[in-house]
């Protein structure tokens, strides 16, 4: 009987690599994209006895991956249940042999009731009558059953199964389908518990502004950014769970902006748009290098972030740095943020990003980096910013002299030469492979998501901080030297969503 198993398993996976690959599958997920997703139609799934079975697991996958779904059952629309079908709906249809009578009347129904109505069919037969009412077909390659007698519907039904199963993979990456979205369908059984587990937030608070690039004395691009904010949206499109704190102006730019946080999977409430004053705007000038100069302009009201935080909880990650982290009239509602995620035990990263124009008021700001630093988990600076701070630029001393005491786990960066990761376990550094880069402008707060999306990636908890081995560390700092190269091969100040799709 083993031998016999055996040989059943390996019909069944031949007849699965044996399904014919086309551009049809293109085309239907073209179709389920445009028709559900985008036009806000459903997809109905129908078929007779066992594909019908199969056309039910087909719609109940889909609805979980969010595009709403149900199954229709040929016999019973003929009594009326035909009325659920409606403009921009999709039907797909189940039929190994393509016969099917009540499949094939189904069609012409359906037609009477809205002519436009589109079908992708699944069946082992592309001549048949189905098949040529199809807008799609999709065949199974029409593989021997294993049914001893080559009768009962056994290979057939296990490649209409996987051809149901590549629709819904294909369709949820071309709708950038998220872990979110998926927890808001699925709260019970094991994968909710196993969601509840996992499922983990990114808060970022920081300004946000809108960067005008300049090559030359000419303007390149217009692009929503800000140090944190630019690390956020990076996350925001790689599926990940994310919130952000700031402020804008009830202006254009500030509409601007909003806009395109909603575009990017980023939630508008805990952003305080106020009514006096002008939203941010930068002047960006890149050199020959791709490095930029900045010019700010500034119009902030009195009242700041009069917003209500998200809730934070274990294992949650908060993105703090720059310009909110020094300022003394953002104070008590960082400390707030801070405290909150101390008390969560959610994980602290802080980039203190120190700007040249602080550079004057550093023995001032001193008490406050201090205090940033000992609230912080994980600190990540450049070279550039330690040297504005304390007027070092030797890796080994900043550590040694100024972070490891608050905090010990150190990351620093310098541009294109090197990455240096500094623990009370490992002491690496890292090539930078060379580039040829476009704009430098969000390369480090990129290097912020890449790390971020790798402690997510490869589920390092705040219980494992201290105990990180070289080996995770690896494959963290490769995620975040990933993110900043991406970024550095456009004007954009946030990896693309392309790339977004690709990597995760």
């Amino acid at each position: 009987m083993i031998d016999s198993i055996k040989q059943l398993l390996q019909q069944e996976a031949q007849a699965v690599l044996n399904i014919p690959i086309t551009d049809a599958y293109e085309k239907a997920v073209k179709l389920i994209v445009e028709q559900i997703h985008q036009k806000k139609g459903k997809l109905v799934t129908s078929g007779m006895g066992k594909a019908g079975q199969i056309a039910m697991n087909i719609a109940t996958t889909f609805c979980s991956t969010g595009i709403p779904s149900v199954f229709l059952h040929p016999s019973e629309a003929q009594h009326g249940d035909l009325g659920i079908l409606q403009k921009n709906d999709l039907l797909l249809l189940i039929s190994n042999s393509g016969k099917t009578r009540e499949i094939v009347e189904l069609t012409r129904l359906a037609h009477n009731l809205d002519p436009d109505l589109k079908f992708i069919v699944i069946t082992g037969n592309p001549d048949s009558p189905l098949a040529k009412e199809s807008d799609v077909c999709l065949s199974t390659g029409k593989p021997a059953e294993v049914c001893v007698l080559g009768m009962t519907p056994t290979t057939s039904t296990t490649a209409m199964t996987v051809i149901g199963d590549i629709l819904v993979v294909q369709t949820m990456k071309e709708t950038g389908f998220t872990i979110a979205e998926y927890s808001k369908r699925h709260h019970g059984g094991y994968r909710g518990k196993k969601i509840k587990i996992t499922m983990r937030k990114v808060i970022g608070i920081g300004e946000t502004i809108l960067d005008i690039i300049f090559r030359g004395d000419q303007p390149s691009a217009a692009v929503p950014g800000g140090s944190v904010f630019n690390g956020i949206v990076s996350l925001g499109r790689m599926g990940v769970n994310v919130g952000f704190i700031s402020e804008t102006g009830n202006d254009r730019v500030g509409n601007i902006i909003l806009q395109f946080m909603r575009e990017n999977n980023i939630p508008t409430d805990h952003v305080n748009v106020f009514p006096d004053g002008k939203s941010p705007v930068s002047l960006a000038f890149l050199n020959e290098q791709s490095d930029a100069e900045y010019i700010f302009y500034k119009n902030y009201p009195k009242q700041r972030l009069d917003v209500l935080f998200p809730k934070l909880e274990e294992d949650d990650i908060v993105m703090v740095g720059s310009y909110y982290a020094l300022n003394p009239v953002l104070r008590e509602k960082i400390l707030e943020l801070l405290d909150q995620a101390r008390e969560k035990k959610a994980i602290i990263y802080y980039d203190p990003n120190f700007r040249s124009s602080h550079k004057n008021e550093a023995i001032k700001l001193a008490p406050t980096i201090i205090e940033n630093l000992e609230y912080a988990d994980i600190v990540r600076g450049s070279l550039e910013d330690f040297l504005y701070m304390y007027n070092i630029q030797d890796v080994d001393k900043i550590y040694k002299d100024k972070i490891k005491f608050y905090c010990p786990r150190f990351i620093c960066t310098a541009g294109g030469e090197k990455v240096a990761l500094r623990t009370n376990l490992v002491n690496k550094d890292y090539p930078v492979e060379p580039l040829q880069a476009v704009s430098t402008i969000g390369a480090g707060d990129n290097f912020n998501a890449g790390l971020i999306y790798g402690l997510l990636k490869y589920d390092v908890r705040y219980r494992d901080l201290n105990n990180l081995n070289e080996d995770i560390w690896d494959k963290i700092i490769q995620c975040g030297k990933d993110f900043a190269a991406e970024v550095c091969g456009s004007f954009s100040n946030s990896v693309s969503v392309e790339f977004a799709k690709k990597y995760r």
